[in-house]
């Protein structure tokens, strides 16, 4: 950690986006074949693999979250892009969540997120199947709660019909069983409550929507809850589970009462790359939102804003961000701020897509430093690379150093790069 010196390498079978959970010494993380991998930290020799999934397109993108012996590995998929595809049948896959066990890779539970499997819908324009309920996917981390006995997960949209309650909701369950206990939907009001959504809804792509489901003839959706649910103490000892979504909202539910809201606000426009995309952070007087808001020709409206937790009402917000895009393509390059915050002392740290990573100050939001990253480095283990845009995961602090990836660009947003940086913090962010 202090030298950035290899000691060994492990390949997995996929790309792995997801995070590396440590117990013990044990690491664990996801590939995007839905393969879930357990090794020795001290050698990387794998100690076992578990596929969660067989469904074609099934992917783990968010972090898996090691608890108490147990591995909580939430389960995604291609098959939202795959859609634009009218010679491929469309859609069967169902979000779920994993339980493994740490020390072996058993599978102890598995909870689809919508219950009842796909059935046969009819056929498109070229005569393909056509299959629903589908989709829901979980493709960001989960929150673990052991005073409730629950963990808490956020959803996204359906991909095919008929609705079901758990599109874009915050779900509780059974930490031992994975029962459901309850389940919050926050799919958006100007949507009906509903959001049947794939890629083939964009008139971009088919401006007749031929591939879209009949329930949505507007193409409107993609407002998951993209950003892992919080389960947060309040500076008055309440505790509050807060959820942000990609239409721009930001949440608090009741634990202790089915998951009610107790309070939204709006902090983003929202929309199909807009909102909060992968990550809030709350420390328990605020919570703060990340927005990327990203239009149809890539430009970006980035926003931070700290909520007050009790209260809802924004404390501060920080937007109109200058992005630094000289010398790089213009978009991608924007001030959409596509990771989640990091609190670290008296800073909130937060990665843009222009490649620079910002800290703003806690209790006022006042800008403390500015690092780009999208530029040319020269790696200690004697190979050289770029930076790029940071987005997906976030700063992640240890001791008096933040250590972060630079370079992002998925669907054409952001910018491309390939370094694993480490900086020594400022004074007020220790």
């Amino acid at each position: 950690a202090a030298r950035g010196c290899a000691h060994w390498a492990f390949h997995a079978e996929g790309r792995v986006r997801s995070n590396v959970a440590l117990e013990g010494d044990t690491l664990v993380f996801g590939d995007l074949l839905a393969n879930v991998y357990g090794l020795d930290a001290r050698t990387g020799r794998l100690r076992w693999r578990t596929r969660v999934d067989w469904t074609p397109g099934a992917r783990i993108t968010g972090n898996v979250t090691l608890d108490a012996g147990q591995v909580f590995v939430p389960v995604s998929s291609l098959e939202e892009v795959q859609a634009m595809r009218m010679d491929l049948p469309c859609c069967t896959f169902r979000g779920a969540v994993v339980a493994l066990d740490a020390a072996t890779g058993e599978v102890r539970w598995k909870t689809h997120t919508i219950e009842q499997y796909a059935e046969y819908l009819g056929e498109n324009d070229m005569g393909v199947a056509r299959f629903g309920p589908s989709g829901v996917p979980v493709w960001s981390g989960i929150a673990v709660d052991r005073k409730r006995g629950v963990v808490y997960v956020g959803n996204g949209n359906q991909f095919t019909e008929p609705r079901v309650d758990e599109s874009d909701a915050v779900m509780a369950l059974d930490i031992a069983t994975g029962a459901k206990r309850w389940v919050m939907s926050l799919a958006p009001v100007q949507m009906g409550g509903a959001d049947i959504y794939h890629l083939a809804c964009e008139a971009w792509w088919d401006e007749e929507r031929k591939n879209c489901s009949p329930e949505n003839p507007e193409g409107h959706g993609d407002r998951d809850l993209g950003a892992p649910p919080l389960l947060v103490e309040r500076a008055d000892g309440r505790e509050i589970v807060v959820a942000g979504s990609k239409d721009g909202m930001l949440y608090a539910l009741d634990p202790d009462n089915a998951g009610q809201v107790l309070w939204s606000v709006r902090v983003g426009r929202g929309g199909e790359a807009g909102g909060i995309e992968f990550g809030i952070a709350a420390d328990g007087r605020y919570a703060y939102a990340p927005v990327t808001d990203i239009d149809i020709d890539l430009a970006s409206r980035g926003s931070l804003t700290a909520v007050d937790l009790v209260t809802g009402e924004p404390a501060w917000r920080v937007d109109d961000i200058a992005p630094r895009c000289a010398g790089k393509p213009t978009p991608p390059c924007g001030n959409g701020v596509a990771t989640p915050p990091t609190v670290a002392g008296e800073v909130v740290l937060v990665g843009l897509l222009d490649g620079t990573l910002r800290g703003y100050r806690r209790d006022d939001g006042s800008a403390v430093f500015v690092l780009d990253t999208a530029q040319d480095f020269a790696g200690v283990n004697g190979r050289s690379g770029h930076g790029g845009a940071l987005g997906n995961g976030g700063p992640v602090v240890a001791g008096d150093y933040v250590y972060l990836n630079s370079g992002f660009n998925i669907l054409n947003v952001g910018l491309p790069g390939n370094v694993l940086l480490a900086y020594r913090l400022p004074a007020a962010a220790r």
